[in-house]
């Protein structure tokens, strides 16, 4: 992920910029505010802006646990963004 650097991240990984916009690192609540959830540390995790949004894209929206169950089976595929990165991600 990055944060402030997108020219930086795009030359390191050999990514366009529109790719590289997904992994932008944004902040995740883990229990949504429109669920009541807080904006406190304990509530709230770094994750790339394409993680972020397909969480709250699923039907029913998972729960934190359960997500990183999907993501972690997704990446094992090799399916998790659709990216091809280098292993140094």
């Amino acid at each position: 992920m990055w944060l402030q650097d997108i020219k930086g991240f795009c030359t390191q990984f050999s990514l366009a910029k529109d790719m590289a916009l997904n992994l932008k690192c944004t902040a995740e609540h883990l229990v949504a505010r429109t669920e009541g959830g807080p904006d406190t540390d304990d509530n709230i995790v770094a994750a790339c802006h394409f993680c972020n949004q397909a969480r709250h894209r699923t039907e029913p929206v998972l729960s934190p646990d359960q997500f990183c169950v999907h993501v972690r089976q997704e990446l094992q595929a090799g399916r998790w963004h659709g990216l091809r990165l280098r292993n140094q991600i």
